[in-house]
């Protein structure tokens, strides 16, 4: 069983599909990369898997549990956690420390 699944995954912004039936598994102690054009729809994958958007269809699971409709705070206690391209550090905190901060917003 793979540690990560994602099948038929497909979100829409009105009428444009970011994402048409992606499908993804990623097997535990693995290292993955996603490598694809830009707009191909990678932001999208990662805001639906870790609950920032929900998907129009497809289904996705971590550690065989669905994460249909659970929240991005549900989905990071649950093991998954993304960072963004804009970081905003404290300089003067460790990086746990700094963990802990974004873990508390």
């Amino acid at each position: 069983m793979s540690m990560l699944e994602a099948q038929g995954i497909t979100k829409a912004f009105g009428g444009i599909r970011a994402l048409d039936g992606c499908s993804i598994n990623v097997e535990q102690g693995s290292i993955t990369g996603l490598i694809v054009p830009n707009g191909s729809g990678k932001t999208t994958l990662f805001n639906v898997i870790t609950g920032y958007a929900q998907q129009d269809s497809g289904y996705i699971r971590f550690k065989g549990e669905t994460l249909k409709k659970q929240t991005p705070d549900k989905v990071f206690g649950m093991g998954i956690g993304r960072t963004f391209q804009l970081t905003r550090i404290f300089p003067r905190l460790t990086v746990m420390e700094n963990m802990h901060v974004a873990v508390q917003r």
